[in-house]
Formats: structure tokens, sequence, C-alpha cells
């Protein structure tokens, strides 16, 4: 009878521990349009987005601080103007 109380108890246990999910929280700051490797990175994080909690994505360009800059803001794609979090 002990055993079957037990045993009872520790699969209510591992049912409650299973359904908790443990994903991180995130706010991504990053810098769009500088680099190749960077447009990457964010649609890299956003396929895997489902692994974790993202809050918020926040990208910030130095581009038009630089004069000479050769590409205008328009001719780059912006995967933030995109993919909207609700």
């Amino acid at each position: 009878m002990i055993r079957s109380i037990y045993i009872l108890v520790l699969l209510f246990t591992l049912n409650i521990l299973s359904a908790q999910t443990n994903q991180h929280r995130l706010i991504i700051l990053a810098d769009m349009g500088n680099e190749p490797d960077e447009v990457q990175q964010m649609v890299h994080m956003m396929m895997y987005s489902n692994e974790f909690d993202l809050e918020g994505l926040i990208a910030v360009t130095g581009a038009h601080l630089n004069p000479q800059q050769k590409r205008p803001y328009r001719q780059v794609l912006h995967p933030e103007i995109i993919y909207r979090c609700d």
C-alpha cells in the first residue's frame, strides 16, 4: 500500500515538473545593416524563437551617423520590420 502511494506521488511530481516551461526571457539588442553576419544572426534567432521567450527585438544602426555611407537605408533588408511580436 505504501509503495503504491509512493509511486502515485512520484508520478504526480514528475507530471508537474514536466509541465513547467523553463524558457529564458530575452530582449535582443543588435546593430542591423552593419555586416551581413548580423542579418544572418537575426534570421537564425527568429528561426529558433520557439526555444526561448522573445520579449523584444531592438534593432539599431549607426549607418545614419556615417556621412560616407554608400548604401541608403531603404536598400537593406530589415527583418525587424517583417517580423512582429504580438
